[in-house]
């Protein structure tokens, strides 16, 4: 499928698909008249990309976890290879939370203080 069908099938702009192709997230092939081809299974493709930029993962981790996340009927499911690393990630946000909540909790003070 060209790029266009697939940037309507998936809801994601084409600017954001070209530079998934760059990244290497995605990959097309091309035509002799130099038009992206990418294959159907593409769409599922870029919906495990979006899911993993949204839970925070950067490009270049995506690039690592996509090769080892297969759609499963409960979210995703990841290869033993990439488990750590995912936990390392759930740990990185728990502290995250923690320094959010104690920043949140000192600015409330400011203001109970102020009034």
């Amino acid at each position: 499928m060209q790029i266009g069908e697939l940037a309507a099938r998936t809801g994601v702009s084409e600017r954001s698909l070209r530079y998934y192709e760059r990244l290497g997230l995605l990959h097309a092939e091309r035509r002799s008249n130099g038009y992206r081809d990418f294959a159907d299974a593409a769409a599922g493709d870029v919906a495990k990309i979006r899911a993993l930029l949204d839970v925070g993962f950067s490009t270049e981790t995506i690039k690592t976890l996509l090769p080892c996340v297969e759609e499963g009927t409960r979210g995703f499911v990841l290869c033993d290879e990439v488990v750590e690393l995912v936990e390392r990630h759930l740990a990185r946000s728990d502290a995250e939370i923690g320094r959010l909540r104690r920043q949140r909790a000192e600015l409330a003070n400011y203001l109970g203080a102020s009034s």
